[in-house]
């Protein structure tokens, strides 16, 4: 059906006016997801919300008091302090929305666009913060993987009760096989995630579903040679619409992680990534932009958002990347 006109107004084919369109249904939906989009997918699982703005953190030079000599006075052991500062980058896109496409459009074509909208919105967010942990090169450095943000003011990582670091310290962990074939590279990650903190809990891990198969005949469970017998994996294994739990490590599937890749965390109540947006809050959030017409300003819209991921607890998490080469850790291509 050509695009009707009315008393000179635009209509979608299904007789919905596309003078109001953007402000009676597209706004108030936008509205709303950006109420909740902070809780969602990997945003709601990593992330904690921040802006651009330095962050000051202090450095102390000791982790307790000290016997203080006869003249001596406390503020004289004092502590240093570093900054953290992350900038944002604007994302975005549009869809098709000229004369030519309205004057077939329904309301169901435009609402499925903005559907997609919020969907496409979702997946930049998610892809930019497995990023941010994959290529720790270009965001801010990562989990600990020898490289220090000179604002930061650090060198190594600080020390931990007894434990003590040196600037070569890395989270991002060559396994030495292509496959897995035992849980002790899993073990090996927890071990340098603990070093740095009190842990009170399980650990979370993350993996590509080809690890889940490969974990799955690592257990045994597709023993075809006789009987299932018990052995130390299994009897630490358990199953429930495959979310695992094996060496203390609640395992989910997601096809986001790379095959070859697994993700170890632990944040200690804290969530590990800052989800940087701009210090105005009018400018947070995906945004509608309005098109250039003034009476259709669904003519010609379009979406943005400004924001930036940066993980800030470097010591919450470990990379194993399953490989036999042992010298550098390689991003994976999809996050490169």
């Amino acid at each position: 059906m050509a695009l009707q006109y009315t008393y000179g107004k635009l209509y979608t084919a299904d007789n919905v006016d596309l003078a109001s369109y953007l402000q009676d249904q597209e706004f108030p939906m936008i509205e709303v997801y950006n109420k909740h989009s902070s809780t969602f997918d990997w945003r709601g699982l990593l992330c904690q919300d921040d802006d651009e703005e330095v962050k000051m953190f202090g450095l102390p030079a000791m982790n307790r008091f000290k016997k203080m000599g006869p003249h001596e006075e406390p503020f004289l052991f004092g502590h240093t302090t570093g900054q953290y500062q992350q900038f944002v980058n604007k994302f975005g896109g549009g869809f098709a929305r000229t004369r030519e496409f309205l004057a077939r459009a329904t309301s169901a074509d435009l609402l499925k666009q903005a559907e997609e909208a919020l969907d496409m919105d979702m997946r930049a967010i998610r892809y930019e913060i497995l990023k941010s942990i994959f290529n720790p090169p270009s965001y801010g450095h990562g989990f600990y993987n020898k490289t220090w943000d000179s604002l930061s003011g650090q060198s190594a990582p600080p020390n931990y009760e007894a434990n003590s670091f040196n600037g070569s310290h890395n989270h991002y962990i060559v396994t030495g096989t292509a496959t897995i074939t035992s849980i002790d590279p899993f073990i090996d990650a927890k071990q340098h995630i603990r070093e740095h903190m009190s842990v009170k809990g399980k650990f979370r891990g993350f993996i590509n579903s080809l690890q889940q198969g490969e974990v799955e005949k690592l257990a045994g469970w597709y023993n075809t040679s006789g009987p299932q017998v018990a052995n130390p994996l299994t009897d630490q294994t358990t199953i429930d619409n495959w979310t695992v739990s094996l060496s203390g490590i609640d395992f989910e599937v997601d096809d986001n992680i790379p095959a070859g890749y697994t993700v170890i965390l632990y944040a200690n109540g804290e969530k590990p990534i800052k989800f940087h947006e701009l210090k105005n809050p009018s400018f947070r959030g995906l945004q509608l932009i309005p098109g250039p017409e003034a009476n259709y300003p669904i003519i010609g819209s379009h979406y943005e958002r400004y924001f930036m991921p940066r993980v800030w607890r470097r010591d919450a998490g470990a990379v194993l990347q399953w490989a036999t080469n042992t010298n550098m850790y390689t991003v994976p291509t999809f996050y490169a």
